[in-house]
């Protein structure tokens, strides 16, 4: 149905700015809000094309050229005026939710501009005296109101903050859980407005905007929410996989051995008893894919009752190579009261949002005193390597991966307490891992 998409977005800043998919073969062009990604807008820009548009079982421009003169008398009536933008020389005749415009000629005057696109009768699809140039579909009253407010961002819905509840910023009361297991079908239809991340506790808040069993929020408790409550609540994973990579399970806190185990030049048995104990652990980590929702959960299946004890936010960025594989998935993020990490002293911080590029918030995670970023580690996901869809570039080969021209799919990985940042070249953060 759609043979060729292009997909226009913004370099530098993907996120504030909308995203625009271009139908050129069906006569479309799409708008998307960058920071929730919903369309906001869609416009026909060619009647003689393959798209259908009808309204009420009548069909618009059915011989592939839609005239002033349908609109006003066979369609929608005159019952809205329209306006003339000088700037484009063009007439808008606007309803409720649509907008029609029309091209008129500079030896028209604006008293004469409805008599002659009434009389108008264009010969063909390329003739354009009296012909609708383009439509768009909105949402507002007119399209002279709605024009500058189409891309406003939509502001996260009010609900319990995670704020307010003890210094580890976990709930008092138990978290609200399904009566009853839902079924694909019903998980379908759950609609995620936002998640809340406390920093000082990893807890995760998930606010929904419509779920089937009327649920408000779910509070996703590291260490401690179990594989049925999620089931439960969130409805079965699009996927189940266990990670099968190892080799950065040594940077696990949980895990200590001692160094000579690891570098020593003697020991064999011991470097393969590591190896076998860090492998054997890595593959207890069950990852429960939301493609849909725009996350995932990680349980640690070693346990009798498997509990969460990571979670991978997704933001869906333009240009990342994750593009179009989540949903994306918005997320307030709730830092320590100062930067020295005790909550218990200092005023609140101001969340961190996900539409807030890394570079502008990155100080409210490092040490007093700190103005720099934290250290960093480039990530490569671009090229395949056994056991692993990541590769993690050394330091000798960072200066040959930034003479390509063509860095798609390198990130950048911050690794702060309790959480990591994969960030992108623009700044915008690709995803969010809470652990």
């Amino acid at each position: 149905m759609f043979p060729h998409i292009e997909i226009i977005h913004s370099k530098e800043s993907p996120i504030r700015n909308p995203v625009i998919v271009k139908v050129e073969s069906n006569g479309l062009r799409l708008h998307f809000d960058g920071s929730d990604q919903s369309l906001r807008l869609i416009e026909v820009l060619d009647w003689s094309l393959s798209t259908r548009v009808a309204y009420k079982g009548t069909e618009l421009a059915k011989d592939g050229v839609l005239t002033f003169k349908q609109i006003y008398s066979k369609v929608f009536g005159p019952t809205y005026p329209g306006w003339f933008d000088r700037d484009s020389s063009r007439y808008i005749l606007s309803y409720p939710g649509v907008a029609f415009s029309f091209v008129v000629p500079e030896s028209i005057s604006e008293d004469s501009i409805v008599k002659y696109l009434s009389g108008a009768t264009p010969n063909n699809s390329r003739d354009l005296r009296g012909a609708c140039l383009s439509m768009a579909i909105f949402k507002g009253h007119s399209w002279q109101v709605a024009q500058s407010q189409i891309f406003k961002p939509r502001p996260l819905l009010l609900g319990k903050s995670i704020l307010g509840n003890g210094e580890n910023g976990s709930f008092d009361n138990e978290p609200e859980v399904a009566p009853n297991s839902l079924s694909e079908s019903s998980a379908s239809q759950i609609m995620i407005d936002h998640l809340q991340i406390r920093h000082t506790s990893g807890d995760c808040l998930v606010i929904f905007s419509h779920h089937p069993h009327g649920i408000k929020d779910f509070d996703i408790k590291l260490n401690s929410t179990d594989m049925q409550s999620a089931i439960m609540t969130l409805g079965p994973p699009s996927e189940r996989i266990f990670k099968q990579d190892s080799r950065l399970s040594i940077h696990n806190p949980d895990i200590s051995f001692d160094e000579d185990d690891i570098v020593g030049t003697t020991g064999t048995n011991n470097r393969r008893r590591v190896l076998s104990e860090l492998s054997s652990r890595a593959n207890t980590d069950l990852f429960f894919n939301y493609f849909e929702l725009g996350f995932d959960l990680c349980f640690d299946t070693s346990l009798p009752n498997p509990t969460v004890k990571k979670i991978i936010i997704h933001g869906n960025v333009p240009s990342s190579l994750s593009f179009q594989v989540y949903n994306r998935c918005r997320w307030l993020l709730f830092p320590p009261s100062n930067r020295n990490g005790n909550s218990s002293q200092g005023s609140p911080l101001p969340p961190v949002s996900s539409e807030t590029p890394f570079t502008e918030f990155y100080n409210q995670f490092v040490p007093e005193g700190t103005n720099t970023p934290p250290m960093s580690m480039m990530l490569n996901r671009t090229i395949e390597s056994p056991g692993s869809s990541v590769e993690l570039v050394g330091e000798d080969d960072i200066n040959h991966s930034a003479a390509d021209e063509d860095d798609w799919g390198a990130t950048q990985l911050y690794g702060c307490p309790r959480c990591i940042f994969e960030v992108l070249k623009n700044g915008a953060v690709s995803s969010l891992t809470i652990f």
